[in-house]
């Protein structure tokens, strides 16, 4: 799958079955498949219903992709996130969380960002349209001066229609928005916060994935101690390939990332809000 899948992993909830895990564990007929410190996974929490199967199947045969290779890669994709996520609260605790105080001035910063950005394709836009002017140009000049001026009015379009689109909306909408908002700024403040951790425990290589900052190296090895924890036993050789997945996974993030410097990661660590200062 694709890296931006792979880096969206750890920001994402994972859906599980969770109604077929508590009706397992109140019969008392928890499979277990895993176990990671004190947190036991059951079978049910890692399989995937018979309907979503078969949208998956659908999905991925029309694509040419073996289904039952896809179904299994989601099992361990779901087993692999619960160990990460467990040995990652065991590690850090409530420090890869983020206070009410953090969100709002993450969300804060994005608008501003947003802000500039939307002022700063304004003036582009009319120094373009100056240089358009000009009678001397060449075709492929005037080519690629109509192309960013097509860009830039996508852009500030696209900006200005958001604005008013949020300022028309009945407040159950834009309660709505803001809610997603804030789910969005939780999310982003979360998967830095591991990342700042991780970075500074281990240190290593920097890579620049999608305008985010992903301490690759780190990351590979702290997955490498999970694997050498004993408090991690996988029963079922179905899921012992989880960890080998996420660490294949990361490994394809850390080949087609770009290298960022020891400053610039430095830099970027030092608070969640240094990313709207680039220009």
């Amino acid at each position: 799958m694709h890296h931006w899948l792979r880096t969206a992993l750890l920001l994402s909830i994972m859906t599980f079955p969770s109604a077929a895990k508590a009706q397992e564990l109140a019969m008392g007929s928890c499979e277990v498949v895993a176990r990671i410190h004190d947190r036991v996974v059951c079978r049910a929490e890692v399989e995937i219903s018979d309907e979503a199967q078969d949208d998956v199947a659908q999905e991925y045969k029309a694509n040419g992709i073996d289904p039952a290779v896809a179904l299994q890669q989601r099992r361990l994709d779901r087993l692999g996130t619960i160990i990460w996520d467990t040995a990652l609260s065991h590690e850090f605790g409530d420090a890869i969380s983020s206070t009410a105080q953090e969100v709002t001035d993450y969300n804060s910063a994005f608008k501003s960002k947003l802000d500039s950005n939307f002022a700063k394709d304004q003036r582009t836009l009319a120094e373009v349209n100056q240089h358009l002017e000009n009678p001397d140009l060449t075709a492929p000049q005037k080519q690629s001066l109509l192309e960013l001026k097509t860009a830039l009015e996508t852009s500030i379009t696209f900006y200005a229609q958001r604005a008013k689109q949020r300022e028309s909306l009945p407040p159950e909408f834009f309660k709505m928005m803001a809610d997603t908002e804030q789910e969005m700024a939780e999310g982003f403040l979360r998967q830095w916060n591991i990342a700042q951790h991780l970075y500074h425990k281990y240190g290593g290589r920097v890579v620049a994935v999608s305008g985010r900052y992903e301490p690759v190296e780190a990351y590979l090895k702290f997955l490498a101690d999970i694997e050498a924890q004993p408090s991690l036993e996988i029963y079922s050789a179905d899921y012992e390939d989880a960890l080998r997945l996420l660490t294949a996974n990361w490994q394809i993030v850390g080949e087609t990332g770009q290298d960022v410097t020891k400053a610039e990661a430095d830099e970027y660590f030092a608070s969640p809000l240094n990313q709207f200062s680039a220009q």
